[in-house]
């Protein structure tokens, strides 16, 4: 799903249909109308109309028909007889409304909006220590609820949350390795229960150190970090992996929440390592172009899983 600006389309088409109107009206009274002020007006909503159609994707005959006309409006080469260019811009209008038949268009509400390929949904800390691909996880659970799309948004909440699961497994305090039967395997190759199991089997050697508020400390945090996992993977985890769920609105905001209260706790800890490819990273290294190309991509997570 894009972004698209109904307001850009819906403003250039009522502007030709005005110019369209008139001059075939000034065709019909054998009036002068054609003068360069309607030209170059003209030439301009052609512009704006070629770059909103580009972007909807329209038919390659709808394109060539507004290029070779904004084109001779520029060069002025156009053909000025108002029945000519009335006809030439009913052609083009038409066509639009063709296009426009075979698509669909979804409006938002101002809350729903909100939601919408917003980066900042579950907090900077996303941005700061998680690698890039949890940031679109978020964005796209943001996405899909403001579709409507309640599991989908529910099941990128899940993998958002798998991101800081194994980011609480590498935190240095835990630094948790992982074994098959083959031998050693990374973290992130690791089923949730795997490295859940391994972070209760960390969090029971926590519990043999001396008493003392560096020991308490300790426990508390990754003991409810690691129930938290375990609460998330019993209750939508598994459930949407294995199509044993489907979520309300409700359910998908409650899971937002608590996500971002997750990824947030996990990512703040004084212990907890950044990834090398944040999102903030990213954008500090490349040019400004490179940065609103890069923003772009974002927005334009799948609206499903």
């Amino acid at each position: 799903m894009n972004d698209y600006n109904v307001y850009e389309l819906c403003s250039s088409l009522a502007l030709l249909e005005t110019c369209r109107s008139r001059l075939e009206f000034a065709d019909t009274a054998g009036m002068n109308f054609c003068n360069e002020g309607l030209i170059a007006m003209i030439e301009r909503v052609l512009g704006q109309l070629k770059s909103v159609c580009e972007k909807l994707e329209a038919d390659s005959t709808l394109i060539g028909e507004i290029t070779v006309l904004h084109r001779a409006c520029g060069e002025g080469s156009v053909d000025r007889r108002e029945a000519v260019l009335s006809s030439r811009l009913g052609t083009i209008l038409n066509f639009v409304h063709h296009n426009l038949a075979k698509r669909r268009f979804m409006i938002l509400s101002e809350e729903e909006a909100s939601y919408y390929g917003n980066p900042n949904l579950f907090g900077k800390i996303v941005q700061e220590k998680y690698s890039h691909h949890a940031l679109r996880d978020a964005i796209a659970a943001g996405s899909c609820f403001a579709a409507s799309q309640y599991t989908a948004s529910v099941f990128h909440c899940m993998r958002l949350a798998e991101h800081g699961l194994r980011k609480l497994a590498s935190n240095r305090l835990l630094n948790i390795k992982l074994h098959n039967k083959k031998g050693p395997i990374p973290i992130e190759f690791g089923t949730w229960n795997d490295v859940i199991t391994a972070i209760h089997n960390k969090v029971s050697k926590i519990r043999q150190r001396p008493v003392g508020p560096k020991r308490e400390a300790d426990l508390q945090f990754f003991t409810s970090c690691a129930d938290q996992c375990d609460y998330m993977k019993e209750l939508w985890r598994n459930p949407l992996s294995h199509t044993r769920r489907f979520c309300k609105r409700e359910d998908a905001l409650l899971v937002i929440a608590r996500v971002k209260e997750f990824v947030n706790v996990v990512g703040e800890h004084k212990s907890s390592i950044s990834a090398d490819d944040t999102f903030s990273t990213i954008l500090a290294q490349a040019g400004e172009k490179a940065k609103e190309a890069y923003i772009a991509s974002l927005s334009k997570s799948p609206i499903s899983p």
